[in-house]
C-alpha cells in the first residue's frame, strides 16, 4: 500500500519503510510501528503538499488572481463610466437649473429696474411740478412787486413832476 500511494502521490518511498525500520529496530511492536507508518503516509498524502502539488496551486492561484484583477479591472472600468457618465448629468441639471435660476434673476432684476425707473419718474415729476409751483409762485410774486415798485415809481415820478411844476411855476411868477 505505501508504494502504491507514494507512486501516485510521487513521494519519497524510503520515508514510511525507514520510519517502520526504524520502530522496528527500537522493539515497538509490530502492530504498533504499522500504524505510526500508516498515519505518516496518511498525513503524506492528504495533510502534505508535494512540491508539484504547490506549483500547481501557485499556478491555479495566479490564473485566479489574474482572473480576478481582470474582473476588478472591468468592474472598476464600468463602475467610472457610470460615475462620469452619473457626474455628467448631474451637471447638466446644475447648468440647466442655474440658466433657470440666472434666467429668474435676470427677470426679477429687469422687473425690479422697471419699477425704480418708474418711481424715480414719479420723483422727478413730483418734484418737477414743485419746482414749477415754486417758479410760478416767485413769478407771481415778483409781477406783484414789479407792479407794485412801478406803481410807487409811477407815484414818485408824478410827485416829482408836480413838485418840479409848481417850482417852475413859482420862479416863473417870481421873474415876472
Amino acid at each position: 500500500m505505501l508504494l502504491r500511494i507514494a507512486r501516485r502521490r510521487s513521494l519519497d518511498v524510503k520515508t514510511p519503510v525507514s520510519l517502520y525500520d526504524a520502530l522496528m529496530t527500537v522493539q515497538v511492536p509490530q502492530d504498533k510501528a504499522r500504524d505510526v507508518a500508516d498515519a505518516l503516509e496518511s498525513d503524506m498524502t492528504t495533510a502534505l503538499a508535494s512540491k508539484q502539488d504547490l506549483d500547481s496551486q501557485a499556478l491555479l492561484l495566479r490564473h485566479d488572481m489574474e482572473a480576478g484583477f481582470a474582473l476588478l479591472r472591468q468592474e472598476t472600468k464600468a463602475g467610472f463610466e457610470l460615475l462620469r457618465t452619473e457626474f455628467q448629468k448631474e451637471i447638466a441639471t446644475v447648468r440647466i437649473e442655474l440658466k433657470k435660476d440666472l434666467e429668474a434673476l435676470r427677470v426679477e432684476f429687469k422687473r425690479d429696474l422697471e419699477t425704480l425707473r418708474v418711481e424715480v419718474k414719479k420723483e422727478l415729476d413730483a418734484v418737477r411740478a414743485e419746482f414749477k409751483k415754486d417758479r410760478d409762485a416767485l413769478r407771481i410774486e415778483f409781477k406783484r412787486d414789479l407792479a407794485e415798485q412801478t406803481t410807487k415809481l409811477i407815484l414818485l415820478q408824478g410827485t416829482l413832476f408836480a413838485g418840479g411844476l409848481g417850482l417852475l411855476f413859482a420862479a416863473l411868477k417870481l421873474t415876472s
